[in-house]
């Protein structure tokens, strides 16, 4: 583990507890590391990583760090203290993959000092009762936005949303909000923080990330080779930088795209055995996951 440069900007990539959330961090640290081959990429993990798969995935550093306090999402509530990262930090999900060059980021946000991208609402399915919830801060909207970005500085007004965020998970079913498959969603949580202080949501977020799931796209253009990510949104062709794949993880075109992306350069970089391989590991974990499912029934 490095220590930080004074004023160092960088993406940060959570991965602990599941070895697939490794592996996805890999793939997701490689094709940054393609476009952005200068910007620090921190490993935050409970896994022990051999340097050479550090360096091979694109890592600049690994910071091991103990998930037993905060499991699942609740991760997102201490990013301010995981960072390793003095300047700005860009955290991103694990599930996603680059098409372009993301160091831009810092620059186009560097006047903010917290920065979730989304719009304001006044209802959603977060809330058992929006209104109710809103009440107990005084507020009457609040961000609503995808946790799979923050951006954030070290400062004040950050570790004042952070430490309100963690103290609205405290309450988090006293103050009826909807868990996610029985966990805590970082989602509400951060958003009631942002609202508590006065931030709101960055608007024109697909330029700079796609959520395949949550803006339901069945169809987006993908080919990490070219590099190539195109989606229609409202009628509007949009090229994001980075393409979150959410629920379609585990669908082809995510195996597809990462085995072009490990084998980018290598004599066995193909499109067409590309396509045999996405489809092959996509039927296997889909059948991984409804024996897990049968499992837990029985």
């Amino acid at each position: 583990m490095s220590r930080s440069i004074e004023g160092e900007d960088g993406i940060v990539i959570v991965a602990h507890s599941k070895a697939s959330y490794l592996a996805e961090a890999a793939t997701l640290a490689k094709s940054i590391r393609r476009f952005s081959p200068t910007v620090p990429i921190a490993l935050i993990t409970n896994f022990d990583i051999p340097d050479h798969t550090s360096r091979t995935a694109g890592f600049s550093r690994v910071v091991q760090r103990d998930f037993t306090s905060f499991p699942g999402l609740e991760f997102k509530l201490h990013l301010e203290t995981l960072s390793p990262f003095s300047g700005s930090s860009l955290f991103l999900d694990s599930d996603s993959i680059c098409y372009g060059d993301i160091s831009p980021v810092f620059t186009a946000f560097s006047g903010k000092e917290f920065v979730a991208l989304g719009k304001p609402l006044k209802d959603c399915h977060w809330f058992q009762n929006a209104a109710r919830t809103m009440g107990s801060f005084g507020i009457h909207q609040f961000p609503f936005f995808c946790g799979d970005f923050y951006l954030f500085r070290r400062t004040p007004l950050t570790q004042h949303v952070f430490a309100s965020a963690r103290e609205i998970a405290g309450r988090y079913d006293a103050l009826g909000i909807n868990r996610l498959g029985g966990i805590l969603n970082d989602e509400p949580v951060l958003s009631l923080a942002m609202a508590k202080h006065g931030i709101e949501a960055e608007p024109f977020g697909s330029r700079w990330i796609l959520q395949m799931q949550a803006q339901q796209l069945d169809h987006v253009d993908l080919d990490w080779t070219i590099p190539k990510a195109h989606a229609v949104l409202a009628g509007t062709t949009v090229c994001p930088r980075v393409v979150h794949f959410q629920a379609h993880r585990t669908r082809p075109v995510y195996y597809r795209e990462t085995f072009l992306i490990h084998t980018h350069g290598s004599r066995f970089s193909s499109k067409t055995l590309s396509r045999v391989i996405g489809n092959f590991q996509s039927l296997l974990a889909r059948a991984s996951r409804r024996a897990r499912k049968t499992a837990k029934r029985w």
